[in-house]
Formats: structure tokens, C-alpha cells, sequence
């Protein structure tokens, strides 16, 4: 599959899994390619599954969601029966929003979104019910450091704060802003003329209406789930642990972060670990540089231990806001 893909299919990949819904005319100006080559070429990648699915990254503090955990999980007998039972069990825990086989110390890796802390507590307590499932370490995403295919900072950035906390609570989502929330972490391709079908409103105040979404923050952008194995890409989550006497250094440090491009999202959490970064390389080698010369140089790291995703195992469709990163069906 890898084979066919061009440098011009590369191309249009990389602008839409930074911005899922630019438009056909300037995703053909950055292909160098006339408006109709550009949609044939788009439509070969997706029926290929080289594409898989667009979708909008929600804030899920504006749906009720507020409570992000990532759990990592050991199988006492790791065998091909008890790991295909353990993934239909995922596929029915609707909190559960990633599931990755992965490398390393753990066997699966998993990402929920809850309420509050109670339900929090009863997704551990579903997990520890599955017979030979050990919770090797669970930690609570605190920030959203790097959102999933974030620009480097301005120099305008300003350090982490509230932001659009005090708008996100004064804004109240109706069944409307709810329906188009749903339609776009889907398909956020959608034009606006079939969003606006789809939800029963006409155009223009359907268009106005996921411009507020946007301009508060709930819609946090618009990806492509792309096949990395198609594009030889090695996935791998990175946890970080911070010399605490060394704080000062952790405003440069998040900073330098939005600088990496091979990093595509980073998470402050607490636990184990101060961060959770997910890392998208060419090869292991080059994988093994950046964690090496990059990370581990850096003055405020104090250690760090990756694992390789093997595989992500969730097949279904889900509202969700936080993006462990790239790979099929990855909502």
C-alpha cells in the first residue's frame, strides 16, 4: 500500500490531518493539482482506507465529560483467546474512547472520558472485574498541552491558564450545537449545506452556529485518522517523568514540545508520570534520536520509559476529545 502513495498524496495528507475541513480549492493549490485531480486523488486515499475518517476534536468539558484517564492494563495470560475477549469488552465500555495493544511492560494501554471522579472510579472497577486484568497504573490527564496536530506557538503564546473556561461554562448547548458536535467528530467533512440538512436548520445559521463552537474552544480542531502502517509510521506514547526541583523549567519545556513535529499530542498528567507524549516517527531509529538526543538532553527530564503501539483496537465511532494520536478509527 505504502508503494502507491506519492509524494502529492503526502501532500494532502499532511494538510488535512492539520485542518480536516480545509477546502478542496486550497488543498489542490497546496497539491499543485486542478480542483477535480485533487478530489480523485482524496477519493483513491479514503477507498484505499489510507484515509480513514475526518474527524472534530471536542473539548469534552463543554459535553459533560471533564474527567480524562489514561489506564494501562496487564493480562495475566496474554494469549491470542484472552486478548480478543478483552478488546470485546472495550468495544462495549462506551467511557473507554482509545485501546492500544502496545510494547513493553503493559499490554494495553487505554484512554476514558467520564463525569466526574465516581464515574471515574466505577470504569476501574469495570476493568478489574475482567477476569486476569491487572490496572498496572492509572493517571488523570490534568492539561492538554499539545492538542493533536497543534501549529508550533506564536510569539504571542501566553502560559497555560483558564483560556475560554469562563466562556465554555457560560455556554449553555442546546440539542442543535449537541446534533453538530456528534455529526462532526465523525465526519467532519461534512459541508455545511449537509450538516445543516442533517440537523434541520438552514444554512447560514448552522454555519454560525459551529463558528461559536469553534471560537469558544469546544471544537478544538479537525483531523484525519490516517493508516500509519500505510505511511510507515512507528506510533509510540512516551511518559515523562519532571525533576520537581527544576519547575521553573516547565514553562520552556511545554513550549519547546509544540515545537517537535514528530510529537502530535502531550498531556500533563498526574500519577507516575508529569507527562504522556505521543510520538509519531519514521523509523525506530529515528524514534530512538529523538528520544535520546532530544528528550532525555533536556535539563528538566529526569526519566522517561515509551512503548511502541502495536495496534489500536477500538472499531467504533465515538464523541471524544482527547487523542492518544494518529491511527484507524481513532474516535
Amino acid at each position: 500500500m505504502s508503494a502507491r502513495i506519492t509524494d502529492t498524496d503526502r501532500v494532502i495528507i499532511q494538510h488535512l490531518r492539520t485542518n480536516a475541513r480545509i477546502s478542496n480549492a486550497k488543498l489542490a493549490d497546496h497539491a499543485r493539482l486542478s480542483e477535480s485531480q485533487c478530489l480523485r486523488r482524496l477519493r483513491e486515499l479514503e477507498r484505499a482506507k489510507i484515509i480513514q475518517q475526518y474527524i472534530a476534536v471536542i473539548n469534552l468539558v463543554a459535553v459533560d465529560l471533564p474527567i480524562f484517564g489514561v489506564i494501562e492494563i496487564r493480562l495475566g495470560d496474554p494469549t491470542r483467546t484472552s486478548m480478543e475477549a478483552f478488546e470485546r469488552a472495550m468495544a462495549e465500555l462506551t467511557s473507554i474512547t482509545d485501546c492500544w495493544h502496545t510494547s513493553g511492560d503493559v499490554n494495553y494501554m487505554l484512554a476514558a472520558s467520564v463525569s466526574d471522579p465516581p464515574a471515574y472510579e466505577r470504569v476501574l472497577n469495570e476493568l478489574s472485574a475482567i477476569n486476569r486484568v491487572s490496572i498496572v497504573r492509572s493517571g488523570l490527564v490534568l492539561r492538554n498541552v499539545k492538542p493533536t496536530s497543534q501549529a508550533a506557538p506564536s510569539k504571542k503564546s501566553r502560559r497555560p491558564g483558564l483560556g475560554s473556561t469562563g466562556a465554555l461554562s457560560r455556554k449553555r448547548l442546546d440539542d442543535f450545537d449537541r446534533r453538530i458536535l456528534g455529526i462532526l467528530s465523525t465526519d467532519a467533512r461534512i459541508s455545511n449545506a449537509g450538516l445543516a440538512r442533517r440537523i434541520g436548520l438552514s444554512p447560514a445559521p448552522c454555519l454560525r452556529r459551529v463558528q461559536a463552537l469553534e471560537k469558544l474552544g469546544i471544537i478544538q480542531n479537525y483531523v484525519a485518522l490516517v493508516d500509519s502502517d500505510a505511511l510507515n509510521l512507528v506510533i509510540a506514547v512516551v511518559r515523562i517523568q519532571f525533576h520537581y526541583e527544576n519547575r521553573q523549567l516547565r514553562w520552556p519545556f511545554e513550549q519547546w514540545l509544540l515545537t517537535i513535529p514528530e510529537i502530535r499530542s502531550a498531556y500533563r498528567t498526574n500519577g507516575e508520570s508529569d507527562y504522556l507524549l505521543v510520538f509519531e516517527a519514521s523509523s525506530v531509529n529515528n524514534l530512538e534520536r529523538l528520544l535520546v538526543e532530544s528528550l532525555l538532553s533536556h535539563p528538566g527530564v529526569k526519566g522517561l520509559q515509551s512503548a511502541i503501539r502495536l495496534r489500536n483496537c477500538l472499531r467504533s465511532s465515538r464523541l471524544r476529545g482527547i487523542v492518544l494520536g494518529p491511527g484507524p478509527n481513532n474516535v
